[in-house]
C-alpha cells in the first residue's frame, strides 16, 4: 500500500510558545462544589465523596466570594485532632488566603516549592 502526501505539513507554534500565552484557566477544570465557611466539616467531607474531588473552595457566607480552600488533608487533620466533623464548621480548619495565580508555570512553581497538592487559581 502507497501512501501519497500532498501539500505542507502545518505550522505549528512552538510548545514554548504556548505555554507562555496559555493561561491556567485554559487547562483548569472549574470546582464542581463549593462550601460556605460556615458549613460543617461533615458537610464538605460529604461534598467532596459524592463530586469525586479532593478539595472545595470555600466561600464567604455573606459574599459569595472564594475565601479559602479546605482539602482532605485538612479533613484528615482535624480527626486526627479529636475535633468532631459534625460540630466543627469549615473556618475552623481551611486554609484562609490560598496562594493564587493565573498562569501555568507560576502553577506548578507555586506547587513544587510548596509541596501543596491543591492550589487556588483564578481565572
Amino acid at each position: 500500500m502507497e501512501q501519497i502526501i500532498t501539500g505542507v505539513a502545518a505550522q505549528r507554534t512552538p510548545f514554548h510558545a504556548r505555554a507562555a500565552t496559555t493561561t491556567a484557566a485554559d487547562v483548569m477544570r472549574p470546582p464542581l462544589t463549593t462550601v460556605t465557611q460556615y458549613d460543617h466539616v461533615a458537610a464538605a467531607a460529604y461534598l467532596m465523596k459524592h463530586a469525586g474531588t479532593t478539595a472545595l473552595i470555600v466561600t464567604d457566607a455573606q459574599t459569595g466570594l472564594p475565601a479559602g480552600i479546605i482539602t482532605e488533608a485538612d479533613i484528615a487533620h482535624a480527626i486526627a485532632d479529636g475535633k468532631d466533623v459534625n460540630d466543627v464548621r469549615v473556618n475552623v480548619v481551611m486554609t484562609t488566603r490560598p496562594a493564587t495565580t493565573t498562569t501555568i508555570r507560576d502553577a506548578a512553581t507555586m506547587s513544587r516549592l510548596s509541596r501543596r497538592t491543591r492550589e487556588a487559581v483564578s481565572r
